[in-house]
């Protein structure tokens, strides 16, 4: 974007239109590589709080969307029918292209789970890290340190019992992991 150039801060409108992108991209997955660059700047460590927050839930809604579409029957009036073959392969291809752009940006996405800035944005930006966890599609041990870092943010806004939520799950699933000290200092550390 041109802000990147100019030093100027983006119009109050551009959250709608990452919102809006987002949307489009929910329903038409190969648009997902055209907008990566917006979703790049979005991410940026000093984007402005409310573009990240957005990018960041448009990656949830992104993974909803496609948590939805990969249930392998539909229940139709009390009868299980099997998905066509053009289903499972439109579901196929929306579960490519989410996960390759969730890979892309990864990093961004985690690291904003501690922004300092906006209690808004660490709470999306764990709400997509539990949902990329259920989901297998990013390893605990990259996400564990800063779930942890979350469970001290208490307060009003804060996502503390998120965090032990998703802490929980972690624990039923990789308990040595979760229980590793290295684990704990690098939390303390984030």
């Amino acid at each position: 974007t041109n802000e990147a150039n100019t030093g100027s801060a983006p119009p109050p409108s551009t959250p709608y239109a990452v919102k809006a992108l987002g949307h489009i991209c929910a329903r038409r997955f190969d648009l997902l590589q055209r907008c990566s660059e917006m979703f790049r700047s979005a991410l940026r460590a000093d984007a402005p709080a409310p573009l990240k927050q957005q990018a960041v839930m448009v990656f949830v809604d992104l993974l909803r969307s496609e948590e939805g579409r990969t249930k392998p029957s539909v229940i139709k009036k009390g009868v299980a029918t099997s998905k066509s073959s053009k289903e499972i392969n439109a579901a196929a291809e929306a579960t490519a292209a989410i996960s390759a752009a969730l890979q892309q940006h990864q990093t961004s996405l985690i690291a904003s789970a501690l922004d300092g800035r906006s209690a808004g944005v660490r709470h999306q930006a764990l709400l997509l890290l539990k949902a990329m966890l259920e989901q297998g599609l990013v390893h605990p041990h990259s996400c564990i340190p800063k779930v942890m870092a979350l469970e001290l943010d208490a307060g009003e806004r804060g996502c503390a019992e998120l965090a032990r939520a998703t802490l929980r799950a972690l624990y039923a699933r990789h308990q040595p992991m979760v229980s590793a000290p290295g684990n704990a200092i690098s939390g303390m550390h984030a």
